[in-house]
């Protein structure tokens, strides 16, 4: 191919198809990444609400049993936490990701016998397997890390009722 001509040549275009599938790998796994922070984040808030306000109910003023509502809000937000655990747990068991190509598969195919748009073909190929292997993993991540939110929000209203139901019936 000369300058004149239009287009990519064979050697441009597998390099643009390693680039744009390295690419796609890389945002996966910070995807990932992100993901695991979020659920760890989540994690922390719902371990730290959950026992401070049950600290607060629990205390020497406040007459759980007199309170029915409370109890049974306090209930369900210790439901809704074992619902968050179980979503942090799942989640978090989801982490291993393929980061294709291996060592050895290096080993096997980069030879001198091997052209560079072979290589880049291999390569760029090599991305796109793992990107697929990790889609379905990836998405089973994020909808656990979807019911944790669900979890640690059904939680804090919980929390927030048992908090709020006594000064309710005050006013009432």
């Amino acid at each position: 191919m000369t300058d004149d001509e239009p287009g990519l040549s064979s050697i441009e275009v597998e390099r643009l198809y390693r680039d744009v599938a390295s690419g796609r790998l890389a945002d996966q796994l910070e995807v990932a990444e992100t993901q695991q922070q979020r659920i760890a984040s989540l994690m922390t808030i719902g371990s730290i609400v959950l026992p401070l306000t049950a600290g607060v109910l629990t205390s020497d003023s406040v007459d759980l049993e007199k309170d029915s509502g409370q109890v049974i809000s306090l209930t369900l937000a210790v439901i809704a936490y074992g619902g968050l655990v179980a979503c942090f747990y799942f989640a978090s068991r989801l982490s291993k990701w393929d980061t294709r190509p291996k060592m050895d598969q290096w080993e096997e195919v980069v030879t001198p016998e091997r052209t560079e748009t072979e290589l880049l073909n291999w390569l760029g190929t090599a991305y796109i397997d793992a990107f697929q292997t990790n889609r379905p993993q990836l998405e089973r991540k994020g909808q656990w890390a979807g019911w944790g939110v669900l979890f640690l929000t059904a939680g804090v209203a919980c929390l927030s009722a048992a908090v709020l139901l006594p000064l309710i019936s005050r006013w009432t």
